[in-house]
């Protein structure tokens, strides 16, 4: 045991959590079907539990996953239906966009999944109504271009424990680990 270590197990538990916060954020689900890289994921996850309970290298079958799948998120394609699916995802067109977002949704689900086989539970932790009132106070001055004023209640919400992103319009909010 180190204290090393165990930053570094909690740092990569936080990167699969966050990603599982995005999807859940960008698109409203996590319930995917499954995907050509979720049953590969899955065949490696499986294999390596088989060969002696490697737990090391199921988890990098995870990891790889969510390498693979962050690439989705892309940039932001202004299509009606990608709007309406609620994510920014990339593409070269809105077909591509929204594959993208059944893919995200299959990765999602096969991390939940397959984690929880490990112990590993990405329930997210609420967050208050007084941090969700900033966050909305925060977007309107955005929208109103007082940026001093987006400033001090990110800032609020920085110090109240809550990181905060800004993506494709959106704005994704995670406690911090």
């Amino acid at each position: 045991f180190t204290w090393e270590r165990l930053d570094e197990a909690s740092h990569a538990y936080e990167r699969l959590y966050n990603f599982l916060e995005q999807v859940k954020q960008r698109t409203g689900s996590e319930a995917g079907e499954e995907t050509e890289e979720t049953r590969v994921a899955r065949e490696r996850f499986v294999s390596a539990l088989e060969d002696d309970l490697n737990t090391p290298e199921a988890l990098s079958a995870l990891y790889h996953l969510v390498t693979k799948a962050t690439a989705w998120f892309g940039g932001h394609y202004d299509d009606e239906e990608a709007r309406n699916a609620g994510v920014s995802a990339g593409g070269e067109t809105p077909k591509e966009a929204i594959q993208n977002i059944y893919r995200l949704l299959g990765a999602a689900r096969i991390l939940r999944e397959l984690g929880g086989i490990l112990g590993l539970m990405f329930s997210p932790p609420e967050i208050p109504p007084q941090v969700l009132a900033l966050v909305e106070k925060r977007d309107q001055a955005r929208r109103e271009k007082k940026f001093d004023q987006a400033d001090f209640y990110r800032k609020q919400i920085t110090d109240m424990g809550f990181i905060m992103a800004d993506t494709g319009g959106k704005t994704v909010i995670r406690r911090q680990v």
